[in-house]
């Protein structure tokens, strides 16, 4: 709501962060003292000591000394002070150029006003810079003066901005603002409005009464039902203009007025008539341009309607409603008096305390300043900086032609004033510009070397309109932007890509191959660390120990084999788009494999995956273990290789090779393509980072090539977002009869055990070995057999030619049996049944999604589905037991209807 303030004439005048798009003062974080440029960029902070003219020097979060902005470049600071109300009973002074002063009234004449202020002492003000002062007192007292900036407003709906800007809030475009307020029974609202073309608002108060412009016309509309109250107000001048008026609200009568400044009143309508204090919505709507709103004044009034008034002479307000004029009133200090002299020599008197306001005549353009500062006590100072220090900001006033001193502990905001006619500074660094974002602080800027006088190995800092750079601190969190990067999914992607090719086609390539092409500094290889980096580099060797390879961006040239997440060519990757079902495939370790799982998985360039061991790789073919068989792989058809954990069974424990890395500044530089580097940097220069790595030794980076560079926090936040972090295999499980003590001596379960008995069967179409294809849900009224198997699979090889004996007893019953092959090629299966002497119908489940449709952790699998289309018995494992199961369960199924 808005301040009531039955001690004081206004409220506190918190002035909020100006910016280009709408700002709220609930943006700055408690207890943050928060500096805002004209440009937009913001830093959280304290003033630091300066004695140069209009300089203000802000000692930011993320930096180790002051960056120095001219007052130009200033748009406001807000600082965590707690405001205390002024004393009753003095006078508050609002002058010409925006400067609002309270105190005792100790000296008034033809040429001046004087007043006592605790904060500042005398005060003395030339008549003709003072636009008026009140008496503070509870029944004549402001309800709000501003505006204050956009604190505790309510931005409505619309695409238009609202901002603060120089003491008023500006509209650009169409767009709502909303504030509430309680509205005494008696009201006057002052209001200064300005707009740069014909303008097109509204500002209602509730369901009281409306302004409006229409057709060029300002209305005050009170609408009841379907009836409304009329009036005009005055015409409207096309193009720039502005406008002051009074709206007097007298809710005991029913009646609202606009009334001129000078006393004049323009327009009436009748009010509902209300019998307390009633809250209310002040809305302001901006329906095209720009449009501000310069001055808002709400306070108490005594119900009686102002006379005209001369413009051009002093106006006395009255306790009473009444007001006097004249060109030279005094104050008789003496008596307490203020003393009117009439042409006749006749005098009249009036005790100080029956006075409620002096109006002066506007006569002077005011001065111009550089800044307003708001003060702990509700004062307000407008001039230009001269210094801050020894805990103390010196303003010189012009309207008071002396400077004043205020402690920084009781600054509540400061608001700089762009100048008529002033270029806005622009000062542009050298180096690239980015922007640093974090910490409080977003600055565009750039990087630059460090000067004589700042330390060495440190990366500084010159924003945007500094006068100077810094260094950047120790313990700043944030990153510097460039170019935006790509963002990445943290989850794997939904989507099933499109199914791969044969393993065999891909890895199965006889001959040789040419050696990954790199010349002079062009890699097209990148290695990726357990603790997040990564970088260009070839990689000459690898075995189950180290991997050597050649970069020019380190000085390290082989890392053991802890050290390495992944390895691979700067192609495009399937590894981080794949489906979350046939990322969990790929990482199941069946029970078979256990005594010895695979240690890499591996990715051809057309996204085909392999599991194994690597045992070598050279510049022609990586050689891998796969089912105790060496294969050897054309190195320039792998696209990726992936160091899996070591164990798959040692619980989740963090990885200290990802822990926040312990040096003070730190840096990680990131990449479009996704390399990231990190380093405490030692030197900069040409536009080149230097710096030492912990598991590299010395590196260096380029900045053109950067998106961005981390630092902090900033750099953890990054490693937690990236895709595939960790890559451990986990086990599969355990199948029930593993536990079942009635079945110790291996072999399959019972057949009911499974969730999947008695539901129906999950739909599936493959293709078979032979090329047809073969569809579940055209079987109905035959029961089917589905064998789940593989050719690595001992135990599987086992039982298929058990299983093929006992459906062959079946044939005359519609019974059949279906082999499905998990991710195997055909080749593959082929050779492996001809040398069991087995010939089943094959299905072929390339991409393990029928495997995933029956719960497969383990083969062999068998399943029984009935005529009806249910599955009626599943078996796990293979063993002495399947044959007498399988036979007992298939009796059952081609007996029943």
């Amino acid at each position: 709501m808005l301040s009531r303030c039955p001690n004081m004439w206004w409220s506190l005048l918190v002035l909020t962060l100006l910016s280009s798009q709408s700002t709220n003062a609930s943006d700055v974080p408690p207890g943050a003292a928060r500096l805002q440029l004209e440009n937009g960029d913001f830093y959280e902070g304290a003033l630091a000591d300066s004695d140069a003219p209009n300089l203000l020097r802000w000692k930011a979060k993320i930096a180790d000394e002051p960056f120095g902005f001219p007052m130009s470049a200033v748009a406001s600071a807000s600082f965590p002070t707690t405001h205390s109300p002024p004393d009753a009973g003095g006078f508050c002074v609002q002058l010409f150029a925006g400067d609002v002063l309270y105190g005792e009234l100790t000296g008034l004449d033809r040429e001046s006003i004087e007043i006592e202020s605790d904060r500042f002492g005398k005060l003395k003000f030339a008549a003709e810079k003072i636009l008026r002062a009140f008496r503070c007192d509870e029944e004549n007292g402001l309800l709000y003066f501003g505006p204050s900036g956009l604190a505790d407003w309510m931005l409505g709906e619309g695409d238009g901005q609202w901002r603060s800007f120089s003491g008023r809030l500006q509209a650009n475009g169409a767009r709502a603002l909303r504030h509430s307020v309680d509205l005494p029974m008696q009201a006057c609202i002052e209001l200064e409005l300005s707009w740069q073309r014909s303008p097109e608002f509204s500002i209602s108060l509730g369901e009281f009464c409306t302004l409006e412009t229409y057709n060029r016309q300002l209305v005050l509309i009170r609408e009841s039902g379907d009836a409304a109250d009329i009036g005009l107000v005055q015409q409207l001048s096309a193009g720039k203009g502005s406008l002051r008026l009074q709206l007097y609200i007298d809710r005991s009568s029913g009646q609202c007025a606009a009334v001129s400044p000078l006393g004049e009143q323009l327009a009436t309508v009748e009010l509902p008539t209300e019998s307390a204090q009633k809250a209310c919505v002040l809305a302001i709507q901006n329906h095209t341009g720009q449009f501000n709103l310069d001055q808002l004044v709400i306070r108490r009034w005594n119900g009686t309607m102002p006379g005209e008034v001369d413009a051009g002479v002093t106006n006395l307000h009255l306790a009473d409603g009444s007001i006097r004029s004249a060109i030279a009133p005094q104050f008789d200090t003496a008596t307490n008096e203020i003393v009117l002299a009439a042409p006749d020599g006749q005098e009249e008197r009036f005790p100080v305390q029956d006075v409620v306001a002096f109006a002066f005549p506007r006569q002077l353009t005011p001065s111009r300043a550089a800044m307003i500062v708001t003060t702990a006590d509700s004062q307000r100072v407008c001039g230009d900086l001269q210094e801050v220090r020894d805990g103390n900001l010196v303003v010189f006033s012009p309207s008071a032609s002396v400077a004043l001193k205020i402690p920084l502990n009781e600054i509540v905001s400061l608001v700089g004033l762009p100048k008529d006619g002033d270029k806005p500074f622009r000062e542009r660094p050298e180096g690239r510009l980015g922007s640093f974002v974090g910490d409080g602080t977003h600055s565009r800027g750039a990087l630059v070397e460090n000067s004589g006088d700042q330390p060495s190995g440190r990366l500084h800092w010159h924003p945007v309109n500094s006068t100077n750079s810094a260094s950047l601190s120790g313990g700043a969190s944030g990153r510097i932007v460039y170019r935006d990067s790509p963002k990445q999914s943290k989850k794997p992607s939904k989507k099933q890509p499109k199914a791969p090719s044969l393993l065999g086609q891909v890895f199965r390539v006889l001959g040789t191959s040419k050696r990954a092409d790199h010349k002079g500094d062009e890699y097209d290889e990148v290695l990726i660390l357990r603790g997040g980096d990564s970088f260009p580099c070839y990689v000459d060797a690898a075995d189950e120990t180290e991997v050597s390879f050649t970069s020019p961006f380190v000085e390290c040239t082989s890392l053991p084999r802890h050290e390495i997440k992944a390895w691979q060519n700067m192609t495009t990757s399937e590894l981080d788009s794949l489906a979350e079902d046939k990322r969990k495939r790929l990482l199941t370790l069946p029970r078979m494999q256990r005594n010895s799982p695979p240690t890499h998985l591996i990715e051809s360039k057309r996204g085909d995956f392999l599991r194994g061991r690597l045992v070598e790789m050279n510049g022609e073919v990586l050689v891998v273990e796969v089912r105790l068989e060496n294969q050897d792989i054309e190195r320039n058809r792998v696209g990726r290789v992936v160091w899996l954990e070591d164990d798959p069974f040692a619980p989740d424990v963090v990885d200290e090779s990802a822990q926040p890395v312990e040096h003070s500044h730190a840096v990680q530089a990131l990449h479009r393509d996704g390399v990231r580097l990190t380093f405490v940097p030692t030197e900069h220069s040409d536009g080149i980072i230097h710096g030492q790595s912990q598991t590299l030794g010395q590196c260096h980076i380029d900045l053109r090539r950067v998106d961005q560079l981390l630092m902090g926090d900033a750099i953890n936040q990054a490693a937690s977002d990236v895709v595939s972090e960790y890559w451990r295999l986990r086990p599969a499980v355990d199948p029930r009869f593993v536990n079942d003590d009635a079945s110790e001596s291996g072999g399959p379960t019972e057949g009911v055990e499974s969730d999947l008995v008695g539901k129906p069967a999950p739909e599936f179409q493959l293709e078979l070995l032979d090329g047809s294809k073969f569809k579940l849900s055209e079987q109905q009224g035959k029961v089917i057999v589905l064998d789940f198997w593989a050719t690595w699979c001992g135990p599987c090889i086992q039982a298929m030619p058990q299983v093929e004996a006992v459906v062959s007893e079946f044939e005359q019953q519609d019974v059949k049996l279906v082999a499905v092959n998990m991710q195997e090629d055909s080749e593959t299966i082929r050779s492996l049944l001809e040398r069991i002497e087995v010939d089943p119908t094959v299905a072929l489940d390339i991409d393990g999604a029928t495997a995933e449709k029956y719960s497969v952790t383990a083969i062999p699998q068998t399943v029984v589905v009935d005529k009806q289309g249910n599955v009626a018995a599943l078996f796990v494992g293979g063993g002495p037991r399947l044959v007498e199961q399988l036979r007992e369960a298939l009796q059952r199924e081609v007996v029943r209807p």
